[in-house]
């Protein structure tokens, strides 16, 4: 190395006795700075990220929270609280644009239910109607005995001997 050195006329870091190992710990020493300036600027980047991260997290809890009002009282409503709405305050959004649209299905929905509910109705006392007629109308012929109707041909037939009752 020594002869190198002296033909090419570049010194070599073995030409020279111990400037080897003052260049080692030169090399080292900024091996080392470099090391902690890099440790420094990623613990700073790490702490700015996580703060970034933890404010960015809040602003979009609070910024999605009429999303989870709207979710959790849509689950609660069914057929029997249909009368219930959503009613969410606040300006005039798309997230309020939402709500509205679901209070207005709400509204038909529940208009639906009653109309349903209307129709059984009547058509339960339409056919009790009638019914309760017929029910009458069998009690009294059931009590009235068959040869005092006028309509009985005669006293020897009988509909309840021919019915096996």
């Amino acid at each position: 190395m020594v002869l190198w050195g002296i033909v090419t006329g570049i010194p070599s870091t073995f030409d020279i006795a111990g400037s080897c190992g003052q260049l080692a710990v030169a090399e080292n020493a900024q091996h080392a700075d470099e090391t902690h300036t890099l440790a420094a600027g990623s613990t700073i980047a790490l702490g700015v990220m996580t703060l970034l991260s933890l404010a960015l997290g809040w602003g979009w809890g609070r910024v999605l929270r009429p999303l989870r009002v709207m979710t959790v009282t849509t689950w609660r409503i069914s057929a029997d609280s249909l009368h219930e709405r959503l009613d969410l305050p606040g300006p005039h959004d798309d997230l309020k644009d939402l709500a509205d649209t679901i209070d207005g299905l709400l509204e038909r929905l529940d208009g639906s239910f009653a109309a349903q509910r209307r129709f059984v109705a009547n058509a339960a006392h339409e056919l009790r109607t009638p019914l309760a007629t017929i029910r009458a109308s069998l009690h009294v012929a059931v009590a009235k005995p068959i040869w005092l109707r006028p309509w009985y041909p005669s006293p020897r037939w009988c509909p309840r001997r021919e019915l096996g009752t």
